[in-house]
């Protein structure tokens, strides 16, 4: 029975620190390098991107010729989101990488000039 809620906790205090809903089950969650983004990923090929310190929703990734991905990747540079899994029409494997946008970060949000 699949749940569509990611849940991050706090490693040190085991208490729950947010919890990403989605509109399908949840396979994965990945955290990018420096932590400041992170993605969920589920069984319709659909990734939700947020930004990991309010879990504010930035971008939801998909592709008409996705079925379901088994693993989601941040490049090492932050630059591209990178997806592997299984298309749903003739199971065969692919491999889709997104460019990211510059992001504005939490402390320069709502500045002016």
């Amino acid at each position: 029975d699949g749940d569509s809620t990611a849940r991050l906790w706090d490693a040190l205090t085991f208490e729950c620190r947010a919890e990403l809903r989605d509109t399908d089950v949840v396979f994965s969650i990945t955290y990018s390098a420096d932590s400041a983004l992170v993605v969920t990923e589920g069984a319709t090929g659909t990734i939700w991107l947020r930004r990991a310190a309010d879990s504010l929703l930035l971008h939801i990734l998909s592709s008409p010729n996705l079925g379901y991905s088994n693993a989601v990747a941040f490049a090492p540079d932050g630059t591209r989101l990178l997806a592997a899994g299984v298309t749903t029409a003739s199971c065969a494997c692919f491999v889709v990488a997104w460019n990211l946008p510059a992001l504005p970060s939490e402390q320069q949000e709502g500045k002016t000039g």
